[in-house]
């Protein structure tokens, strides 16, 4: 292979038949898409999250919020099952994290 090709195939998970690169697009909405995220809320978000893409071996790409909603792009190494991401990422932890840090939630 030459090194041109090497550079394309850069971040793409390469088996024996297959060459492939997931990437994932989770919306995270917080209830009726009441306004409740400012930027402190939103920082603190995108370190669980990258915790929680360590723990999953995956690589948080991108991620970015607004006060009713925070997106988020998964790429990497995913798992077989992308459902299995939000799941394990978005609804408990994070809950009682913003909970416990903030008292007007």
């Amino acid at each position: 292979m030459s090194a041109r090709n090497k550079d394309l195939l850069k971040g793409y998970l390469r088996k024996r038949h297959s060459v492939t690169k997931l990437v994932v697009h989770l919306v995270f909405t917080t209830r009726y898409r009441r306004k409740l995220f400012d930027g402190y809320m939103i920082k603190q978000l995108r370190e669980s999250f990258e915790s929680a893409c360590e723990k999953l071996e995956c690589q948080l790409l991108e991620m970015d919020g607004e006060k009713d909603h925070v997106h988020q792009i998964d790429g990497g190494r995913l798992c077989a099952f992308p459902s299995y991401i939000p799941a394990r990422i978005g609804r408990g932890f994070t809950t009682i994290l913003l909970k416990s840090s903030r008292t007007t939630v």
